[in-house]
């Protein structure tokens, strides 16, 4: 009975050792998770405010008469083309993200 009781103690430990080990593992990768989208979501901001301080600043231009027509449109147009290539890479960052999220389901 002394050797079984040795064997299940054994087998209990390594259990347990395997257990707690991936509960780290885990833990470590949605550390990791949090990391990335903080980092994501401090781009994003400054993107947005960025974003926000060229319309303010075109707005303020219009508004003084310090543009014409053709000048607004053109500077519009630039901010429009900007604005798409980082929406673009938006995308592609959250393609990457929902692929390596440990909650995907692929």
């Amino acid at each position: 009975m002394g050797p079984l009781t040795a064997v299940i103690m054994f087998f209990a430990a390594i259990s347990s050792a395997f257990w707690y080990l991936r509960y780290e593992e885990m833990e470590r990768e949605q550390e990791s998770v949090r990391r990335d989208v903080e980092s994501a979501q401090q781009q994003l901001r400054l993107r947005l405010i960025e974003r926000q301080e060229q319309m303010m600043r075109l707005a303020r231009d219009a508004a003084n008469g310090d543009m014409g027509v053709i000048s607004f449109a053109t500077r519009a147009v630039l901010g429009q083309l900007v604005g798409c290539a980082a929406a673009r890479s938006g995308q592609l960052f959250g393609a990457l993200f929902t692929k390596l999220s440990p909650l995907s389901p692929g």
